[in-house]
């Protein structure tokens, strides 16, 4: 699974390599084979407000997220890349690293939350 970010530079340098000697990330935006504390810590960042949001991509499904603080966070999944489906009136922090880190698990637990409209799969 892939971890898409914004492009910050220097953030992601220290996000992912932060002892300073593990490689930069092929791409400044994109890290491959992401583990949970590499995605721990970019929930991290968006919720302090250093990054604006985040992205799991697995084959051609999608899962992002985008907000800060508490929330709300506006959380999309797509299967195809075509049609997007929302977690009904955004998530809170909680929920949305619930359904993130859920995703990333391959756990099917996320997909509890109120998607609009409902998942057919």
């Amino acid at each position: 699974m892939h971890l898409r970010l914004p492009d910050s530079g220097s953030l992601i340098q220290a996000l992912f390599s932060p002892s300073g000697d593990a490689a930069q990330p092929p791409s400044a935006d994109v890290v491959d084979d992401v583990t949970p504390e590499q995605l721990a810590a970019a929930i991290a960042a968006m919720v302090r407000g250093d990054i604006e949001y985040l992205g799991l991509e697995h084959g051609a499904g999608f899962l992002q997220a985008a907000g800060e603080g508490e929330g709300p966070y506006e959380v999309q999944v797509t299967r195809d890349g075509d049609i997007f489906h929302d977690v009904a009136g955004g998530a809170d922090k909680d929920t949305m690293t619930r359904i993130v880190t859920a995703y990333l698990r391959r756990d099917p637990s996320w997909r509890d939350a109120p998607w609009a409209p409902p998942l057919d799969w």
